[in-house]
């Protein structure tokens, strides 16, 4: 099982990520995933200018992003922090006919993948990255259903 510590501060109330709807989206991903000891991650909602800084300095990238991820350390069951520049990824949402909800289950999904060590540099590490991350998405959608 993997708990979630949640700073949605930024974000407006109507947007807010409700813990049980976190809670089943991190339990199908543990159980895709295999991950058979706790976990903890924290996740917060950040705007565009501290994204755009996060960016800069941690990618050397001057330009906002919808998701960045920071590793917890190997051995601590800390598994380590999602951070989401929630405008950008409203506007991202409605520019590709999703709503709030899926573009946030995805972007979640994808951290979660880049937490535990999965990439998309390469073809390969795509293929095995975004089937990990469709198959938790269709679960869980599947089970809220």
């Amino acid at each position: 099982m993997i708990r979630a510590e949640v700073n949605q501060t930024l974000l407006p109330s109507r947007w807010r990520v409700s813990p049980r709807w976190l809670q089943t989206l991190l339990n199908v991903a543990a159980r895709i995933l295999r991950l058979r000891s706790a976990g903890s991650l924290s996740l917060a909602f950040v705007d565009h200018r501290a994204m755009r800084r996060l960016n800069r300095s941690y990618r050397g990238k001057d330009r906002v992003t919808d998701l960045l991820s920071f590793g917890g350390r190997k051995d601590q069951k800390f598994l380590g922090e999602l951070l989401i520049a929630w405008p950008y990824a409203r506007r991202q949402a409605k520019a590709r006919g999703k709503t709030w909800e899926e573009e946030l289950a995805l972007l979640i999904a994808h951290g979660l993948l880049h937490l535990r060590g999965y990439d998309h540099e390469t073809k390969k590490e795509s293929r095995v990255m975004f089937s990990l991350q469709d198959k938790i998405l269709k679960q869980f959608f599947y089970a809220r259903s």
